[in-house]
């Protein structure tokens, strides 16, 4: 009965801006350099919704990107 009131809490990076550095084992990946969108943090990925229109989680530990807050400040490098 709990589990029916349970809020959803969100990852304080959804909303913020983040580059892709290079995708590492990603046959497709976005160019370097594209700029997106976080839109889901789970498990180890980041959910982007990347400004050329794609839709694919960098990984973390693994891919190299770039994470900016509001004011476009570097919040996170990896």
């Amino acid at each position: 009965m709990f589990g029916l009131f349970k809020k959803k809490i969100e990852h304080p990076y959804v909303g913020h801006r983040v580059k892709c550095v290079i995708m590492v084992d990603e046959p497709y990946p976005v160019p370097c350099e594209t700029m997106g969108t976080i839109v889901h943090v789970g498990g180890d990925v980041i959910n982007v919704k990347w400004d050329n229109g794609r839709n694919i989680g960098l990984i973390m530990g693994l891919d190299k990107y770039v994470i900016y807050d509001k004011e476009e400040k570097v919040l996170e490098e990896n």
